[in-house]
């Protein structure tokens, strides 16, 4: 689908921040921030795969995760070693998706593609 959605009705934030939230880990703005919280959780809790996670420790994770919607988070991953730390990303989430948003659309299944007469082409 091709949108055209007015800048107020859209949120954006860098795809590294939003994969950090999805996996359920700790977001930090730094390196630094991100060691401390692996050191200070694992002290209090030393089966790392204890899941949910005790509180305090369970807040202080999902209070991390509003970090997604600062503007000052930044836009590739503080992580060399990461992925997300080569190019710029970015995620965009609307409430909702209004007939009058779609611009176009091209229909396909699988590999096949179809015109927007419903007809497969190459």
């Amino acid at each position: 689908m091709e949108l055209e959605i007015r800048d107020e009705h859209v949120v954006r934030f860098p795809c590294w921040a939003w994969q950090r939230v999805f996996c359920e880990d700790y977001l930090a703005t730094n390196q630094e921030e991100y060691e401390t919280w692996i050191r200070e959780s694992r002290a209090a809790i030393p089966d790392e795969d204890t899941w949910p996670l005790p509180q305090p420790w369970r807040l202080r994770l999902e209070g991390s995760w509003e970090r997604l919607f600062s503007p000052e988070l930044p836009i590739v991953d503080w992580d060399k070693a990461s992925c997300w730390s080569r190019t710029p990303c970015v995620e965009a989430v609307l409430e909702q998706l209004r007939l009058a948003d779609v611009r176009h659309v091209t229909l396909f299944t699988g590999s096949f593609h179809y015109d927007d007469r419903g007809k497969s082409v190459s």
